[in-house]
């Protein structure tokens, strides 16, 4: 089994026309390798890694399995007469760090020389690979480069979630977008991915029908669920992020997203109805990402892992528990004692568009009560809602409550509008703390 982990530039673009001509000649006079195996054990386990001869090379270019980082090619001979060979016509990366070749060779290399290589050993799963085969391959890949598609994408399929009848895809900015997942993609990235699946069936990796894919980062896609759950309640969550290279054989690693993950049983189907509703998401990864950019999240990072990890819990004491500490880590932000009074006092006035300050303050000071109740008490929420000095028939009938689960919809609701205000008085470039000072301005003013 070959394993090999290589970070390659997404996008490239050839200018000449002459290029296959010339990868051509290049390779049959200078550059066809002859390969050596050998194996390797890491971590307990067997794997091969190979290396590459050419007539550039004093020292054959020694490719390991582990290798995550372009500046593991340190061959010198071998990259500045190969690189220079590709620069001096013209044949370069769309997107260049300048027009410093010394910044550019090892992208150059790496895409244009080895890769039909890599490409051509991939397919055959063996080692001694043929000038045609090497061509075969090139000629794949020149349709990416010279029409700059994007390698890689990073996908996620979502789960308990669909689009309405009238919307076939969401699509945001940056070429981020939800769209249906064709069968054959599912059966690939199972079948080429199984063993990275130790939370989830194949019967549950089944049952998705979209995904989130991005050209760019995780973060993206993550950016896309949080935005997705502070537009509604449902209970919308993905397990897994794969990075595919369109220019290989195999399919990329996935990453495992346990702050995203959400139960398989008793959630709400999350529903994206409207135009309107795909537009407030627009906004909010807007928000998001220009906080992000302005560096300002971390302030508000626990707050917004709280709010999402509460969807993962099969509990509802641990929901609560997120649901609050991501309250109590934004309002109360500075703050050390009086928790109760000024998590009432300031959070009545972030929710003023919603309740009148004297509801908001009511609800507030009940959610923290209740809250202490489970912590300090070891009490379930079911019976705190059955106890009537805690939780009154009049509040149950003031919020229209008449189950503890729906206790909790109502907490996550009070979350949501919270964080809303908080993200829109950040954006685009003021600090949780600025905020928090205007906000106790207002509250003087009052």
């Amino acid at each position: 089994m070959l394993i090999r982990m290589i970070n390659l530039v997404d996008s490239y673009k050839i200018f000449t026309k002459e290029i296959l001509k010339q990868y051509r000649e290049f390779l049959k006079n200078n550059a066809i390798p002859s390969i050596q195996i050998q194996k390797v054990k890491f971590q307990g386990v067997n794997y091969f890694s190979y290396q590459i001869h050419t007539k550039y090379l004093p020292q054959p270019f020694f490719q390991r399995y582990w290798d995550t980082k372009l500046d593991s090619y340190t061959e010198e001979a071998f990259v500045d007469n190969c690189a220079q060979y590709f620069w001096d016509n013209n044949i370069k990366p769309r997107v260049l760090n300048g027009n410093d070749f010394s910044q550019n060779k090892i992208k150059m290399i790496s895409t244009i020389l080895l890769y039909p290589i890599y490409r051509a050993i991939d397919q055959k799963s063996k080692f001694n690979i043929t000038l045609s085969d090497i061509m075969r391959e090139f000629k794949h890949c020149l349709k990416y480069w010279e029409n700059q598609v994007p390698l890689k994408e990073r996908c996620a399929f979502i789960n308990h979630f669909s689009l309405s009848n009238g919307i076939k895809t969401a699509n945001f900015e940056n070429g981020l977008s939800i769209l249906r997942i064709a069968d054959k993609s599912k059966t690939d990235l199972w079948n080429n991915s199984a063993n990275s699946f130790p939370y989830t069936s194949q019967y549950d990796f089944q049952k998705a029908i979209y995904k989130i894919s991005s050209k760019d980062t995780s973060k993206d896609i993550l950016d896309v669920v949080t935005a997705m759950r502070l537009v509604q309640a449902g209970s919308v969550g993905l397990s897994h992020i794969f990075f595919i290279n369109r220019l290989s054989y195999s399919i990329a690693r996935s990453q495992t997203i346990f702050d995203f993950m959400v139960p398989d049983s008793g959630c709400k189907i999350y529903k994206l109805s409207s135009r309107t509703d795909i537009n407030r998401i627009k906004k909010y990864i807007k928000m998001l990402v220009d906080i992000r950019d302005n560096n300002n999240y971390e302030e508000i990072r626990l707050a917004i892992r709280r709010f999402n990890l509460s969807y993962s819990r099969h509990h509802l004491e641990d929901r609560l528990l997120d649901l609050v500490i991501a309250l109590e880590s934004s309002v109360l932000f500075g703050i050390k004692q009086e928790l109760r009074y000024r998590l009432a006092l300031r959070g009545a006035f972030l929710l003023k568009k919603k309740y009148s300050k004297l509801t908001s303050s009511k609800l507030l000071k009940k959610i923290y009560d209740v809250r202490s109740k489970v912590v300090h008490d070891g009490k379930v929420l079911a019976q705190c809602f059955q106890d009537k000095q805690l939780i009154s028939d009049k509040f149950k009938s003031d919020f229209s409550i008449n189950k503890h689960q729906e206790f909790i919809h109502l907490v996550e609701n009070v979350v949501r509008d919270v964080l809303i205000e908080i993200l829109t008085r950040m954006h685009p470039n003021t600090s949780l703390a600025n905020v928090i000072d205007t906000l106790e301005s207002e509250i003087l003013k009052s």
